[in-house]
Order: C-alpha cells, then sequence, then structure tokens
C-alpha cells in the first residue's frame, strides 16, 4: 500500500468488498472520506523534494529527491560541469548534484511543487534490468573517493542483492 501526502492510499490486488456487498478486484484509491475509486496505476503526485544541506555522500546509496524534472540549473553552470553523464544512466541526475557539490556549488531548495510526476504501470527507468545496474555500478565507481568503509559494504550489499533479485 502506497500513501500520499494528502493521505490518500493505493492498493494493489487488492478484493474490496463495497458498502452494497459486491466484490470488486484490482487497484484502487482509499479516499480519506472511506470511499474508493479504481486506479490505473497513473495518478498524478507530487515529485520528489530534494532535502537541503545535503552532502555529497548521501546521494551514494539512494535518491534523497534529486530528479531530472525538478533540478533547476543555469545553462553555463551545466555545461561548466559537462552536463549529465549518460554513461551512469540512470544515476546521471545524482552524479551531476556531486560535481556541482564537490565544486564548492551550493543548491536551494523551493517550498512549492513546481513538478508533479506520473506513475504509469509499465515499466520506468528505474527497474532493475541488466542496464539500471550497470549504470549503478559506474556512478558507485565513479564517486568511490567520497565513500567510507560502512557505505561501501553497504552499496555492495546493495547491489548483490538487486543482481540476485532481478535474476529470479
Amino acid at each position: 500500500m502506497v500513501v500520499s501526502e494528502t493521505g490518500l492510499r493505493r492498493v494493489t490486488n487488492t478484493r474490496l468488498i463495497d458498502h452494497d456487498g459486491k466484490v470488486n478486484s484490482g487497484n484502487f484509491l482509499l479516499h480519506n472520506d472511506g470511499t474508493y475509486s479504481i486506479s490505473n496505476g497513473d495518478e498524478k503526485k507530487p515529485g520528489k523534494k530534494l532535502k537541503e544541506d545535503l552532502q555529497m555522500k548521501d546521494f551514494l546509496l539512494r535518491n534523497p529527491g534529486c530528479v531530472v524534472s525538478n533540478l533547476v540549473v543555469e545553462k553555463d553552470l551545466f555545461i561548466g560541469l559537462g552536463g549529465f553523464d549518460e554513461y551512469i544512466h540512470p544515476s546521471n541526475d545524482k552524479d551531476f548534484i556531486i560535481r556541482a557539490l564537490y565544486f564548492g556549488y551550493k543548491y536551494d531548495v523551493l517550498r512549492e511543487n513546481l513538478v508533479n510526476i506520473r506513475r504509469h504501470t509499465n515499466t520506468r527507468e528505474t527497474d532493475i534490468s541488466s542496464e539500471y545496474l550497470i549504470g549503478m555500478e559506474k556512478f558507485f565507481k565513479k564517486h568511490y573517493f567520497i565513500a567510507n568503509f560502512t557505505l561501501k559494504f553497504k552499496f555492495w550489499f546493495k547491489y548483490w542483492f538487486l543482481f540476485i533479485k532481478s535474476k529470479i
């Protein structure tokens, strides 16, 4: 079950019995007032919001809210830092932020959400695949110098866990 900021809950592969005793199967949105609606997995919700004052190491194991669609950068800075590294897809957004922080740039977080994301039921960029794992490994090796022993251990544990999970 996924709960949004508005309290709307999305449940998948579920059977619901409505007030008339009718059994419905599928994916549903459960509303705060006790009603429900059918979910097609294509609902809009606010995008991730980057937290303030993150360090470079905070980007190594997870994405703390850095998404290409919510990143606004001056053109000269983007070009000066070499743009996105397309060889470490899909972590090129985190890589860009790490490089900016490394060279002393700061970032601000807007209070207002300007980006809505739409979750589709089909595949996503972050679905575990061989390409995803290759990009994940390249990203970590590129920024290996940031990680202490614990982060390195956690990364490789996560990497092999996802690798094995993708083969099952």
